[in-house]
């Protein structure tokens, strides 16, 4: 079956959103069907390789057509979870798979996320809204905490809406003082925290897949 990693590409495997990942575009409707199709993909792959053992070109070729792209999201909710079935014990592609993820998962926990050293939070890049550009040099600032956006109620939706949509580490506060009233962003962790939590959600699949 020459054309499988072909196939495999158009099932979209390897093209899971990941939200600080704008290169990456994953057009599920439904996240969680999706991913049990996926899983129900991986798992007829599996099972079509017992027949095609003695075929190594075979089986390389599926081994990388599914791991072409790792994303965090297909690695860890797609292959590891078919991965730990019972079924594929003793499967030469289970196996080949099973080292893939562990490298994958190495490299992910090799470095426990530190928290930010200053003030300073991450941006997009480039920045496309112009909202953001406003508080730009605030988020790039290693000092500044605080910022206070006083304009009309469209203007602070738009700004509320582009800090949202760039999922970036600010708390919004709207202070009713004053004419227009003024929108107080204060920086946080959340990016610290997100990858933290995932880190050691990493660890404890390694640990206990391994």
């Amino acid at each position: 079956m020459p054309n499988m990693p072909v196939l495999v590409r158009a099932a979209r495997l390897y093209q899971f959103w990941e939200p600080r990942d704008p290169s990456i575009s994953y057009s599920w409707n439904d996240p969680k069907t999706q991913e049990k199709d996926a899983q129900n993909l991986v798992r007829s792959l599996l099972a079509l390789s017992h027949y095609r053992e003695t075929d190594q070109a075979w089986l390389e070729a599926v081994e990388q057509a599914l791991c072409a792209s790792l994303p965090r999201l297909y690695v860890n909710g797609v292959l590891i979870p078919v991965l730990q079935e019972p079924a594929y014990r003793g499967n030469l592609l289970a196996e080949a798979l099973r080292r893939r993820c562990l490298e994958d998962l190495q490299k992910r926990v090799a470095a426990k996320p530190a928290p930010p050293a200053d003030w300073s939070r991450p941006m997009p890049s480039p920045i496309r809204d112009g909202a953001l550009g406003i508080i730009r040099n605030f988020m790039e600032s290693p000092t500044e905490s605080v910022f206070h956006y006083q304009a009309i109620e469209a203007q602070r939706a738009a700004m509320e809406f582009a800090i949202q949509h760039a999922n970036l580490d600010l708390d919004r506060e709207t202070l009713n003082r004053g004419r227009p009233y003024t929108l107080r962003l204060t920086k946080n962790q959340a990016s610290y925290e997100r990858a933290l939590q995932e880190w050691g959600e990493d660890v404890g699949l390694m640990e206990g897949f391994f």
